[in-house]
């Protein structure tokens, strides 16, 4: 099989190093199969293991509360002090909720990579208000459900009380109306409970609101 000069054109023989016209040298490379071959633009990576790969952190907001760590911890000592304020409400109101709110803010925050400002525990503490109301609500409709006469009762004795304290003739006929029916006593049971909602509301926001800044102090 006859070869053509790569230079001069001319026929030459197969095995012929040099052009008989020309005497330009033949180079020939005979080809291979490669087992594997690489692109030129891939690296060989053979032999060298695998970077880890990254896991993105989450970023934390200055600000931003994790309400759904915080709810796992706080959760059950509201209902606890709920129930407790269903049973003496003064001590629950002034006492009871406005430390568990204490305490619970002061776990959060050892979690929490970045100081508490005021604003997010005053929001902590309303949670945890909110948990103690909603437990002390629960178990005074189950007390009216099943048995509310000494409940109802005790609310008629109050509102009477309140009625002879008051000045105020129209006042008193009001609140004596509404003791009159079970339509007026839940009425009132029911505003005494709102009222009491704000009043825990205000109390827990202001624990929490201190506990956080003194607890940021601290970390300081």
């Amino acid at each position: 099989m006859d070869i053509v000069c790569y230079r001069c054109g001319n026929s030459i023989g197969e095995n012929a190093a040099f052009c008989p016209t020309c005497g330009a040298p033949q180079i020939r490379v005979s080809p291979r199969e490669e087992l594997n071959p690489l692109s030129p633009s891939e690296p060989d990576t053979l032999g060298t293991t695998p970077p880890p790969p990254v896991i993105a952190q989450p970023v934390l907001i200055p600000g931003e509360i994790d309400w759904k760590r915080f709810l796992r911890m706080a959760w059950l000592p509201g209902v606890v002090a709920g129930l407790a304020t269903a049973f003496y409400a003064p001590v629950g109101l002034l006492i009871v909720v406005p430390l568990t709110v204490v305490m619970t803010v002061r776990s959060y925050s050892k979690q929490h990579p970045l100081p508490l400002r005021s604003g997010q525990g005053a929001k902590l503490g309303m949670m945890v208000g909110l948990l103690s109301f909603v437990a002390l609500a629960v178990l005074l409709c189950a007390i009216l459900l099943i048995d509310g006469s000494q409940l109802r009762e005790g609310m008629a004795s109050a509102a009477l009380q309140a009625a002879s304290r008051n000045p105020d003739p129209h006042v008193q006929e009001l609140l004596r109306s509404l003791v009159s029916t079970n339509q007026g006593l839940y009425l009132i049971i029911a505003m005494s409970l709102f009222f009491f909602f704000i009043l825990q509301i205000l109390f827990t926001a202001l624990a929490g609101a201190v506990a956080a800044t003194t607890f940021s102090k601290r970390r300081v």
